[in-house]
């Protein structure tokens, strides 16, 4: 008997957390995003179930300027507060070294919740958008985007577009940064060009 009370538990307990904890696939949120529709209010985990994420997943190399820049993607989790949802995304580090090797900036190290760590998320049509920061409290805000030349995402090429960099203090609406900013590490408005290793 106690046997059977303890089944019909799990069972409720299960069909319950059915009924207030969903998961969603990441292409039918982004289909829901771009349509203007409201998601239903008990999806908790958008995860990548179609593998849209997966031909991002690698180490990527490319140059611009004389630099070298390695990227490493990988599949990560993010938390958002607005939707109260961890939706899965592609956490990007990279190293970008001189012409002689010598390294100028890198994120390799970092843990993956830092905020100079790129978070990317799936727009559609296989552009992944990214918003990410450096520089410390005088730092750069930079917009990269992320997308497969060529309508197959199973090419070894993808095009950074380099988006617009905002300041700091732009953000805070104040001149807090008298010492002036960093270079950013990517130029901005520059493509760049990055083959799968």
């Amino acid at each position: 008997m106690k046997t059977k009370y303890l089944i019909l538990v799990i069972v409720l307990a299960n069909s319950i957390h059915s009924t207030f904890s969903q998961t969603l696939d990441l292409k039918v949120y982004y289909d829901y995003i771009s349509t203007g529709n409201d998601l239903p209010e008990n999806i908790s985990r958008i995860e990548d179930r179609s593998g849209i994420l997966n031909p991002f997943i690698g180490v990527w190399k490319g140059t611009i300027n004389d630099r070298q820049i390695t990227l490493k993607i990988e599949k990560g989790t993010y938390f958002d507060d607005y939707s109260n949802s961890t939706e899965d995304v592609l956490l990007t580090r990279f190293l970008l070294s001189d012409r002689n090797g010598l390294t100028i900036s890198s994120t390799f190290d970092l843990n993956n919740d830092e905020i100079s760590v790129i978070q990317s998320r799936y727009l559609s049509d296989g552009i992944m958008y990214n918003d990410f920061y450096e520089g410390g409290a005088c730092g750069n805000w930079v917009q990269l985007d992320y997308k497969f030349l060529g309508k197959d995402p199973t090419t070894t090429k993808i095009m950074m577009q380099v988006g617009t960099v905002v300041r700091s203090e732009e953000i805070a609406g104040a001149t807090l940064c008298t010492s002036g900013f960093p270079q950013p590490s990517f130029p901005t408005g520059e493509d760049i060009i990055f083959t799968k290793q």
